[in-house]
């Protein structure tokens, strides 16, 4: 199911996550940020997944077109602590169910590699992504992590209380 990335990927990469979290282009789904005008990435951060040795990307591939239609990041922390991230599946494709068959393979790839705990993060205006994680198992641990750009900005800019909540799973 879960596909090694080509270079040549790399621009349906970041459109797809671009579309997935931020909602750009026709089709807006309950993921989306829409409260964050910046993109969720660029080609330069695919391109450096791509090569380093701790970072698994993985993709599904359009049976038809083998275009992207879903990504997901794994990046071994160290001492069986795994992070999942940029879990992203296309919008059109969504009802699927394909995001819960990624997050499975993907557990599968970081146990098969030693994991003992995957964690992620989740913008804290995320209430229903939250649910579907914790759905998942994955449970709050009282730990943030500022926005990017947000450490120690203060003011009435009302994005500066964007920030990440830790959730954490035993696998």
């Amino acid at each position: 199911m879960l596909d090694l990335p080509r270079e040549s990927d790399v621009t349906a990469i970041v459109d797809l996550v671009n579309r997935a979290y931020r909602g750009w282009g026709e089709r807006r789904s309950w993921t989306v940020e829409d409260f964050i005008a910046e993109p969720r990435v660029d080609e330069a951060e695919i391109r450096q997944d791509l090569a380093d040795p701790s970072v698994r990307l993985r993709i599904v591939r359009d049976g038809v077109s083998g275009a992207p239609i879903a990504t997901v990041r794994l990046e071994d922390e160290g001492a069986g602590l795994w992070q999942l991230g940029m879990l992203s599946v296309d919008p059109d494709r969504q009802k699927d169910r394909l995001g819960q068959r990624i997050m499975a393979a993907a557990e599968d790839i970081a146990r098969s590699e030693a994991a003992q705990r995957m964690r992620l993060y989740v913008v804290h205006r995320r209430p229903e992504l939250l649910s579907w994680y914790g759905r998942r198992g994955y449970e709050p641990t009282g730990e943030t992590r500022p926005f990017p750009g947000q450490e120690g900005v203060t003011g009435i800019d009302p994005r500066n209380d964007l920030h990440f909540l830790l959730l954490e799973k035993s696998l």
